[in-house]
């Protein structure tokens, strides 16, 4: 069974692999598709990147613009759905919110254990945090205090730290 990471390695190598000069060696297929994912992911910038790729910032640039253009090349006949109908055109226009953001927001509460015990998907990226609140069943649980929270408890055991 190959690694989540391999995957999309074996498929863009040979869209993505360079040939050795007598100048330099190419870098790796495998380091050429981690960087594109690592920036979109994190919105790191080039310079944050270049600490933790070793690589200068001007050719990380040049990846993650080469990159992109790969993945979509690859995937897009899989994953990309180009709407042929008024009405799939019209679910698509309201994912696109006013600041022409592609953005839905996930909110979601997890225990201690980073298992999800409640997720709210689908609010629009314009909405503010407070209106999202406001209208999520989750506060209509909490302020009024109709949900029983454990008791409150000693995290750690021993003595605490003291300076």
């Amino acid at each position: 069974m190959k690694s989540s990471f391999m995957e999309p390695v074996d498929r863009l190598t040979s869209r993505i692999k360079k040939k050795d000069t007598w100048f330099q060696k190419a870098l790796p297929p495998g380091l050429r598709v981690a960087v594109t994912p690592r920036h979109l992911a994190t919105s790191d910038s080039y310079n944050l990147l270049m600490y933790s790729f070793r690589l200068a910032h001007n050719t990380i640039s040049y990846m993650v613009k080469q990159g992109c253009m790969v993945i979509v090349a690859e995937y897009s006949k899989e994953v990309f759905n180009i709407p042929t109908a008024s009405d799939e055109w019209r679910g698509a226009a309201e994912l696109f919110n006013i600041r022409w953001y592609n953005s839905i927001v996930l909110m979601a509460l997890v225990d201690a254990d980073y298992k999800f015990m409640w997720v709210n998907v689908g609010s629009p990226g314009s909405c503010s945090d407070v209106q999202i609140w406001n209208d999520c069943d989750l506060r209509d649980h909490i302020v009024p205090d109709r949900i029983s929270w454990p008791q409150p408890d000693h995290m750690m055991t021993g003595t605490p730290h003291t300076t």
